[in-house]
């Protein structure tokens, strides 16, 4: 009585436990409502048409200006192997404050 006790304990937790829904499409990873694939180009073009700006390319990278979750003045990366084919990072830095009383503003 002991062990069916202590099995249908251990049991409740695997059957209360959340599943992950099965799809049969795969999803990508999304950057700003952007899926994160084909070339690095072809990428900035679409970030482009969001209202970024080219800052610099260079060698494989590219750099923007723009928007971002609700913050301007943001800096977005995109890094691609060196013949711009495959993107394999993107990330944003966002703008520094010099003050804590600007920091606060933005929350």
């Amino acid at each position: 009585m002991k062990r069916l006790l202590i099995a249908i304990l251990l049991t409740l937790p695997l059957l209360a436990a959340p599943t992950q829904a099965q799809t049969t499409e795969e999803q990508h990873l999304e950057f700003m409502g952007i899926p994160i694939d084909g070339t690095l180009n072809a990428f900035a073009q679409k970030l482009q048409a969001k209202g970024m700006k080219i800052i610099d390319r260079e060698n494989g990278s590219i750099l923007l200006s723009g928007n971002f979750a609700g913050y301007s003045g943001c800096t977005i990366g995109i890094l691609s192997d060196t013949s711009g084919q495959t993107i394999w990072r993107a990330g944003v830095i966002f703008t520094d404050y010099d003050s804590w009383s600007l920091l606060s503003s933005c929350y």
